[in-house]
């Protein structure tokens, strides 16, 4: 005898959706702010009203009769993304449901951004951050969100303030600083002297393993580019010189095990396809540029 599931409570709204579309647009009384988004007014559905009630239960059960997010108002769900980003739950539940850009370089369902008050697009880890939800930003960086981008008054002048994954580098967020790099966070000026953020956050540090490489800007190529080496002095120096490049040796063969671990996890076979299906766009939009090109 198969087991009842809980009853979900439902209004007469969701009754009348339920036998017609799920997905269609429903009249919802909006209490936040839309200023600026570029479009006329919210666009809801039932999904949406209880991703923004953060009612994960009533997420469920629409989900199970056909509510999608692909049939979402895309403007609408960036704009209250800005207001959910600080609940883990609500997070996953999305991500688990269509939003991961863990399988893919593009995202179809929605882009990484998610619209604030002022109508400025915003990164979404770097919204997590900027509520102080780190365990959504980990869950972000995990699942390939690396858009740090953070726009807002209080942060000053936007031209001239940090990206978030800068900021927590140089603010000396240590939590924060663990997420990025544990999530195979590459972003690095690797060149030059000891002014640069390579040297002294990882080259100058016991190194950190790597759980996924959803930061890693080479984890849709087939290779990861080897680390140059610098040349070691006879005297001066020899002995620092020698620690920096076996430290690049095992952040190098970190990142590398990291990479094949998620090869192995997406299967071998469809990620090689994967990359064809990458090179054939970019080949692609090679011949669309040419013919622009030459059409001028």
């Amino acid at each position: 005898m198969l087991k009842s599931r809980p009853i979900v409570k439902l209004d007469m709204i969701v009754r009348s959706k339920i036998m017609n579309d799920i997905n269609e647009e429903i009249q919802y009384n909006w209490n936040y702010a839309w200023q600026r988004t570029g479009s006329k007014k919210p666009v809801m559905n039932l999904l949406l009203k209880a991703i923004i009630e953060h009612d994960i239960e009533q997420a469920d059960y629409l989900y199970s009769q056909g509510a999608v997010l692909d049939r979402c108002d895309e403007t609408t769900l960036k704009r209250i993304l800005f207001e959910v980003m600080d609940d883990y739950s609500v997070i996953k539940w999305i991500i688990d449901h269509g939003t991961s850009k863990k399988k893919e370089v593009f995202q179809y369902t929605i882009s990484e951004k998610c619209i604030s008050t002022s109508g400025y697009l915003w990164g979404l880890p770097a919204r997590a951050y900027y509520l102080g939800a780190y365990d959504v930003l980990d869950l972000l960086c995990a699942n390939g969100f690396s858009n740090f981008n953070w726009y807002e008054k209080e942060w000053g002048d936007a031209d001239n303030i940090e990206n978030a994954d800068k900021y927590i580098i140089h603010s000396g967020d240590e939590k924060g600083l663990k997420i990025l790099l544990e999530n195979g966070y590459v972003d690095w000026p690797i060149s030059g002297t000891n002014k640069y953020d390579y040297q002294i956050y990882v080259l100058d540090r016991p190194q950190v393993r790597r759980k996924t490489n959803g930061l890693d800007k080479y984890r849709f190529k087939d290779s990861i580019p080897k680390p140059k080496l610098e040349d070691v002095p006879l005297f001066l120096g020899r002995k620092e010189a020698k620690h920096r490049n076996e430290r690049r040796m095992e952040d190098y063969n970190d990142r590398i095990r990291a990479h094949s671990e998620f090869i192995n996890w997406y299967g071998v076979e469809q990620f090689n396809n994967y990359l064809k299906e990458l090179s054939e766009f970019d080949k692609m939009c090679s011949r669309t540029i040419r013919y622009m090109a030459n059409e001028l």
